[in-house]
């Protein structure tokens, strides 16, 4: 199914052929992968056989924004044929295909598919098997219920595998049950009877139950590897300690001992809480908001919600402060960097919970990132801005990127690519054209300079600024926006900050001008993917060093002194959030193969 573009262009002279020729020629004299995925996205839908065939040529390309933006356009075509060829890549042995098939087959929703769908509830790797239960859940039918009822009887199925039945039965169903013994009742009783057809949703209406039919049930939760014994195997697997895990505990303590009444943390109040000597350490500036989404990322992070956990309470204040702060339009702040780090914040307690109240605040908040981003570029302190800088950026990238993993939460391509092509013009370019390694720190957008030079119209921004931080920042985003960690963009990203290890935590040496927590906190989520021996480095001297330098005694036990840089902003509260949430790296994501 996968074929030359140069073997399909050429069969009428069509007005949609010649442009196809064209979309071709760009594609091929592409500069980088984010206009690649722009060409591709602005394409749409094929609308004969022959397009999609174009298209499926992209569907395993390397690079995640090309092949979600090829799923996307065929997930939409109405053509027959082009849905013809969609089924037969159902049938293929390879895994990676089929499972880019059941991608494009989950949007697409192509009923005739339904009996290779079922065919493939045979298949036993977990990863296919739960792909297919959410394409049959977009799709209800009689016999997938069936099918659905029988494979729960088997024992040896993941947990995480009955779970997805049980929600993919409530999708087709609009009932919750726990047990097969509840499921085989329930259809020996309404199985001939019911309507089928509509795909139910646990947050539109209430969920039915009959009495004596068992328990509602939850969406399953994502990120389970922040959880339990699967915590521990990823703890033990990537370098973590029990002492790593226990400077993340008291971390965590010392934050909920410091949390105001009403939910927040507060940049320079939070003092107030102090029993006996006080804590020093204050911020500057009003980023509360900021500061409490940073703190419920740091429990989150290991696993704690408002729903479980010794901080259960302390989260759920923090998200209920949250809630409270967004206004009509979706902003939490008039500051981005506030607005984005809120938004990630409820992006990962929604991904974790599943809980209905949850995602109307995160889509909103994902409404206002997407609507104050400016075009062909990213994020500035204000909405709407002619420039932007790759710190506001990262926050407002990694936010997008945590949403999208919900698949009810809507975040345009649009954006995401928008995004990419504003990390592709912060690289630094030497005389001889190559990327030196460095991304830089703000760039005006196209809009600005245009206005600035009305003699000169094609005069392109340059970009300015630039550290290691930000290009820890750049590695790392360019990583959530589909770049493959073994491309050469990543590698000399890498080896331009990596070499500047964390070797002293306080030092005006100007080697060490550009350690601070923040870089770390970066560099470290990068290395981390990235694995090798910058990985094992950095694992080998960061961690014992965080752990050194947390406070051990008194009211501040737990907590860590504000760094020299962005530590004089945040202070003690944005110290110990971000310091913790480096010490969760190695279960917080999942690594990327």
């Amino acid at each position: 199914g996968f074929i030359s573009t140069n073997t399909i262009l050429y069969s009428n002279n069509s007005r949609r052929n010649l442009w196809l020729r064209k979309l071709a020629y760009r594609l091929k004299q592409a500069k980088n992968d984010s206009e690649k995925a722009e060409l591709l996205y602005w394409f749409g839908p094929p609308q004969n056989r022959k397009e999609a065939k174009f298209l499926l040529y992209y569907l395993l390309y390397p690079h995640g924004l090309v092949q979600a933006c090829v799923i996307e356009n065929l997930g939409k075509t109405s053509d027959n044929s082009a849905r013809s060829l969609l089924r037969s890549l159902l049938s293929s042995k390879k895994e990676k295909v089929l499972l880019q098939a059941l991608k494009i087959m989950q949007k697409l929703k192509d009923r005739k598919a339904l009996p290779k769908l079922w065919k493939l509830l045979k298949v036993k790797k977990s990863n296919i098997l739960m792909a297919v239960l959410d394409c049959l859940a977009t799709m209800p039918h009689k016999k997938s219920i069936k099918l659905c009822i029988q494979l729960l009887k088997e024992r040896k199925l993941p947990l995480q595998v009955k779970k997805r039945i049980l929600f993919a039965l409530f999708q087709m169903t609009g009932y919750a049950f726990e047990t097969v013994w509840d499921w085989e009742k329930f259809w020996k009783l309404y199985g001939k009877t019911m309507n089928i057809g509509k795909v139910y949703d646990p947050c539109e209406g209430k969920r039915k139950t009959k009495e004596g039919f068992g328990k509602t049930v939850l969406k399953p939760q994502g990120y389970n590897q922040r959880f339990g014994t699967a915590k521990q195997a990823l703890l033990k697997k990537y370098g973590g300690s029990r002492s790593s895990e226990q400077a993340v505990y008291f971390g965590l303590d010392w934050l909920k001992r410091h949390q105001d009444k009403d939910g927040k943390w507060s940049t320079a109040k939070f003092d107030v809480h102090c029993k006996g000597f006080r804590c020093k350490g204050f911020g500057k500036g009003n980023h509360d908001v900021a500061l409490t989404g940073l703190a419920l990322l740091a429990y989150l992070g290991a696993g704690h919600t408002h729903l479980r956990g010794p901080f259960k309470n302390t989260v759920k204040k923090g998200l209920f402060w949250l809630k409270k702060k967004q206004k009509k339009d979706g902003s939490f702040f008039n500051n981005m960097y506030d607005h984005g780090i809120a938004t990630f914040a409820i992006a990962e307690a929604y991904i974790l919970t599943q809980e209905c109240w949850l995602r109307k605040i995160l889509q909103k908040g994902v409404d206002f990132i997407c609507k104050a981003q400016t075009k062909d570029s990213g994020w500035r302190y204000r909405p709407h801005a002619l420039d932007a800088d790759i710190s506001v950026s990262g926050w407002q990238i990694m936010a997008l990127d945590s949403a999208r993993k919900s698949p009810e939460i809507h975040v345009p391509l649009k954006n995401l690519i928008w995004a990419a092509k504003f990390l592709d013009n912060l690289k630094d370019i030497n005389n001889k054209g190559n990327f030196t390694g460095l991304t830089r720190y703000h760039l005006d957008s196209p809009q600005k300079v245009k206005e600035q030079n009305p003699t000169n119209p094609n005069k392109k921004p340059k970009p300015t600024g630039g550290s290691l931080a930000t290009s820890a920042v750049g590695v790392y985003c360019r990583h959530l926006l589909g770049e493959p960690m073994d491309s050469s963009i990543i590698e000399k990203g890498i080896q331009y900050f990596a070499p500047k290890t964390p070797k002293k935590l306080y030092s005006n040496h100007p080697q060490f001008k550009a350690q601070n927590r923040y870089f770390w906190y970066y560099a470290f989520l990068a290395l981390f993917q990235k694995g090798g021996m910058w990985w094992k480095k950095w694992n080998h001297i960061l961690p014992p060093l965080l752990i050194k330098d947390q406070q051990k005694q008194g009211c501040a036990k737990g907590s860590f002194p504000p760094d020299l840089h962005w530590g004089h902003v945040g202070g003690r509260v944005y110290s110990t959030a971000i310091s913790v949430l480096t010490l969760e790296v190695y279960y917080r994501y999942k690594k990327h193969n």
